[in-house]
């Protein structure tokens, strides 16, 4: 065995042992975050404190595992929320553990609508929700995930809500991932619609399905017309 075999099985072997602690500490952030909710404030705290001691040692050893930063994200999201007072930083910080795991793995549909998620989140508080940055996340989102229900579901979400924003384009695109809705979850869909005001865009699309007739007329009285809404607030998902 010549000493570059020697050296090559030394780095493999560094190389697994490396990538084989960075699973295990995901795997034990994973279980720490399924464990039942607790009421408590301190233990809350406690909990969100031990989830990210475990993604950040993962990323320690593997720093460029999509995975694990689509999780810190995550976590992130998690930890903006968790107060009576948003946490603006870990916003922020989501957004950028969402950031690079698009550019780790830019075919990815989750990690676009969590990156739109945060910077729409981040909008919302600064009072910019133009930002090109997140119509760029909901564009890469839209085309690689259409038939993820979830992304598609997070999708109008945002984009109900920055309606008046939104290019002939983007309106056009909105408005066939409301007929993809109709065939994946037509019930979800009308709540989602109806929760922006917007069920014009289902009710009154001149398509008489069965079952979105029936929907339309349990959510709204029958004879009144759904009215455009610009934007719809911030209300969450």
């Amino acid at each position: 065995m010549t000493g570059a075999t020697v050296v090559l099985f030394v780095v493999l072997g560094y190389q697994a042992v490396r990538f084989g602690t960075a699973e295990t500490y995901l795997y034990l952030a994973g279980q720490a975050a399924a464990r039942p909710l607790v009421a408590d404030a301190t233990s809350r705290e406690r909990r969100l404190e031990e989830v990210k001691h475990y993604l950040t040692e993962s990323l320690r050893h593997d720093p460029s595992n999509p995975r694990t930063l689509s999780e810190a994200g995550r976590h992130e999201l998690q930890r903006a929320f968790s107060t009576p007072v948003v946490n603006d930083a870990a916003l922020r910080s989501a957004a950028e553990y969402f950031r690079q795991a698009v550019a780790e793995r830019p075919t990815w549909a989750n990690a676009w609508i969590n990156l739109a998620i945060a910077k729409y989140e981040l909008g919302l508080r600064n009072g910019n929700l133009r930002d090109p940055e997140m119509y760029e996340a909901l564009r890469h989102a839209d085309e690689l995930g259409p038939w993820d229900s979830d992304v598609q579901y997070f999708l109008l979400f945002i984009k109900l809500r920055v309606w008046a924003s939104l290019d002939e384009t983007q309106r056009d695109a909105t408005l066939a991932a409301v007929e993809r809705g109709v065939q994946q979850n037509p019930a979800r869909l009308a709540s989602l619609l109806q929760r922006a005001g917007r069920l014009d865009l289902l009710c009154d699309n001149g398509k008489r399905d069965t079952q979105v007739m029936a929907l339309c007329t349990q959510l709204r009285p029958v004879g009144v017309a759904g009215k455009p809404k610009e934007s719809a607030g911030n209300s969450r998902p």
